[in-house]
């Protein structure tokens, strides 16, 4: 049975090989040193059998970045079943889940950090959607925009989210069954997501990014723009943990539509532009310097 190791950076290891006992310089060998690592420097640790993981974690110390690389291996292996070992104050608990997205959730309520523990990396600016200048595609977007949703301007909708907005779009939705807003449809033209995740989408809860502190984020601010009732129009300035274990600043000028067919889920359209002239760490030391 393989051994993987995903360390505080988010890079994956082998856990039976010797470079990990040279890294750390321990004395500890096999499962003393991955269950050190987990116990004690934030490590996640796989044992791999064939579509059979068990996974190793401490919630109360794990490394968002190892948690993150987790996350995304995860996603892209056929997983059969899956056992949780949790280390706890008590010692290990055990669970056993049968579907991988099961567990996945899991996860997410185990290792609870909130957007909040991240707050000065996800920041947003609310702008008047008024002043959106007539050249902007998000401008294209507001003004055949209807409330209602009419299924007869869908293709103008999707014309311009496709092409003018290159691909950068997200319909979701919510009924009174499912509160949580659900993809429905994802455009290719995140980069802070990779293929597999973005081809896994629709289905998936808005907070169930790979990066879980930007997804619950991300889920409070569309909730901010769903009270608004109108079009929401912010700048953002994030900066989101990547697959490969490095760190990713987006920013950009989003646009939130929502509107409800008659009997229908309540529907939200995002749509968004990267613009790097955004700078909303700047204007925050400019805000501070100021009181």
């Amino acid at each position: 049975m393989q051994s993987i190791v995903f360390d505080d950076s988010g890079e994956v290891l082998d856990g039976q090989s010797y470079r990990l006992v040279e890294m750390l310089q321990a004395s500890l060998y096999g499962e003393d040193l991955l269950n050190y690592c987990v116990r004690n420097l934030g490590f996640v640790v796989v044992n791999d059998g064939k579509g059979s993981l068990r996974i190793r974690m401490r919630p109360k110390v794990v490394s968002p970045m190892a948690f993150s690389g987790l996350l995304y291996w995860l996603l892209e292996r056929p997983v059969d079943r899956v056992l949780l070992s949790i280390m706890e104050q008590g010692g290990w608990s055990h669970e056993m889940f049968g579907q991988k997205q099961d567990a996945v959730n899991r996860l997410l309520q185990y290792c609870g950090p909130t957007y909040e523990d991240r707050a000065g990396e996800f920041l947003r600016k609310r702008r008047d959607p008024a002043h959106l200048p007539s050249s902007s595609p998000l401008r294209g977007l507001l003004n055949i925009w209807s409330e209602t949703f009419h299924l007869d301007q869908r293709e103008q909708l999707w014309s311009i989210t496709r092409e003018a907005l290159k691909g950068r779009y997200a319909l979701l939705e919510s009924t009174e069954r499912s509160p949580n807003l659900v993809f429905q449809e994802i455009g290719p033209g995140f980069l802070s997501f990779n293929d597999t995740w973005l081809s896994q989408a629709p289905g998936l809860r808005l907070e169930d990014q790979i990066d879980f502190a930007y997804g619950k984020w991300l889920a409070s601010t569309y909730k901010d723009a769903m009270s608004v009732g109108g079009p929401c129009l912010e700048d953002v300035d994030a900066i989101i943990n990547r697959p490969d274990g490095g760190r990713r600043r987006v920013r950009y000028r989003r646009l939130i539509l929502t509107g409800q067919k008659k009997k229908g889920p309540l529907s939200v359209l995002s749509a968004s532009i990267i613009d790097d002239s955004i700078d909303l760490r700047v204007e925050r030391l400019k805000e501070v310097a100021q009181v």
